[in-house]
């Protein structure tokens, strides 16, 4: 252990404690080139390395056997774990020696470093549909199949019934609303009437597209402008009659 503390270093490393102190340093470099000469490779940990020694040397097929049965368990365990998203196993192999106590704390430290990763993609996820849930701005989305999805609590309100529709349900809220969200293009506005509970009223469309692996999905905001029309149409007709009474008074007086 005082030759080779930390069998976690190569060769290259200074794995070879003596070796890498300055008083040795062309040794060493003699060392390495000598190793390299005879294709023993000074990049893996020393304990890998002796490992693979000893495998090499083996007098039984039964030890090369039971080192690679061993070797494939630890690593189909793995597989497994990360096929199936279950990232509660530990591969702890204990004090066996010949590097699989290394082996075991990498698959370790890969396995919590994947369940760190998609704790934090999880987290993200959540939040960004609970973003697009609370938008006050009516949003759905139509695939490339022309299904149209209600994406947020604002869309569902608006236009009520099924989380997904087709294309041709819109015509429910008026053909004209239906024929302008087909027609949309990404990037385009454009304004459209929108029949809510029999009643027409005027809404402002806009589209953005995002790409899937499925394919295109177009998103497209509904927002109702009939409040402001009426309330600018409101403030237009006051203006109107202040300044006709105006005008009309103006004509009265002598």
């Amino acid at each position: 252990d005082k030759v080779v503390p930390n069998k976690r270093l190569s060769l290259s490393d200074g794995a070879i404690a003596p070796w890498s102190t300055p008083a040795y340093v062309d040794f060493q470099q003699k060392f390495l080139q000598a190793a390299e000469r005879r294709g023993i490779s000074t990049q893996v940990s020393f304990s890998l390395l002796m490992n693979l020694v000893a495998v090499a040397n083996a007098e039984s097929k039964d030890v090369l056997w039971g080192f690679l049965r061993r070797t494939n368990i630890i690593v189909a365990r793995f597989v497994e774990s990360v096929s199936h998203g279950d990232f509660s196993q530990g591969f702890d192999a204990g004090p066996q020696g010949g590097g699989f106590d290394l082996l075991g704390a990498s698959l370790n430290a890969a396995v919590v470093r994947l369940r760190d990763e998609r704790s934090a993609t999880q987290d993200e996820n959540r939040f960004l549909a609970a973003l697009i849930d609370d938008v006050p701005s009516p949003l759905i989305s139509i695939d490339a199949a022309d299904r149209v999805q209600l994406l947020n609590k604002a869309a569902r309100r608006l236009l009520g019934g099924a989380p997904t529709l087709r294309m041709a349900d819109l015509t429910a809220h008026g053909a004209a609303f239906a024929a302008d969200v087909a027609a949309l293009r990404p990037g385009e506005r454009r304004s459209t009437r929108l029949v809510i509970a029999g009643a027409p009223t005027a809404a402002l469309l806009s589209m953005a597209e995002v790409r899937q692996a499925s394919g295109p999905v177009r998103i497209v905001a509904v927002q109702p402008i009939q409040h402001e029309l009426d309330r600018a149409e409101l403030a237009a007709q006051t203006d109107l009659v202040r300044v006709l009474t105006h005008e009309i008074m103006n004509s009265m007086t002598p």
